[in-house]
C-alpha cells in the first residue's frame, strides 16, 4: 500500500530552449522548480507558490497558456528512503508538470537566495552538472 503525495514541478523556458534552473542550498542539486501541494491546494495554485517562492518573487504567475503533464513516481531520495522505511511507509508521488515560455530577454539578476534555493539561472538543461536525479529523468523521459 502506498500513500500518495501531491507535487508540482514547474519549468518555465525561453524560445532557444534554456530553461530557469534552481539550485537546492541543503543539496547544491541543480533542477527545475519543485514543490509539494498542500492538503486544501489545487495543483495550479501550488505551482503558483512555488514559482514565486523559489525565484524569490522574480516570476508570481504562470501565463494562460502553457503545457501540463502528468505523472506518478515511487523515486524518492536516499535520505528520505531512510526515513520511510523508519516510519513504515511506501511512497507514491504524484507530479503535474507546468512548462511555459517567459520572455527571452528575463532578468534573473535580482534573484536573492531564500531559505530553500542558492542560485537561479538560465541554462540548457543538459549543460549544467550535479543536476537532481528526478530532473533527469522528466528531462529524458518527460519533456
Amino acid at each position: 500500500m502506498y500513500t500518495s503525495r501531491r507535487k508540482v514541478m514547474i519549468i518555465p523556458y525561453v524560445s532557444d530552449g534554456r530553461a530557469i534552473l534552481v539550485q537546492d542550498k541543503r543539496t547544491n542539486e541543480w533542477g527545475f522548480i519543485c514543490g509539494g501541494v498542500k492538503r486544501e491546494e489545487k495543483y495550479i495554485e501550488a505551482a503558483v507558490r512555488e514559482l514565486n517562492e523559489e525565484t524569490s518573487g522574480l516570476l508570481t504567475d504562470i501565463p494562460g497558456f502553457y503545457r501540463r503533464v502528468e505523472f506518478s513516481t515511487l523515486y524518492r531520495p536516499t535520505e528520505l528512503l531512510k526515513v520511510d522505511k523508519k516510519q513504515n511507509v511506501k511512497i507514491k508521488s504524484i507530479y503535474h508538470i507546468y512548462m511555459f515560455k517567459v520572455p527571452d530577454d528575463i532578468d534573473l539578476s535580482k534573484f536573492k537566495s531564500n531559505s530553500e534555493i542558492k542560485q537561479i539561472k538560465l541554462q540548457h538543461y543538459e549543460s549544467i552538472p550535479n543536476t537532481w536525479e528526478l530532473c533527469d529523468f522528466v528531462f529524458s523521459k518527460i519533456i
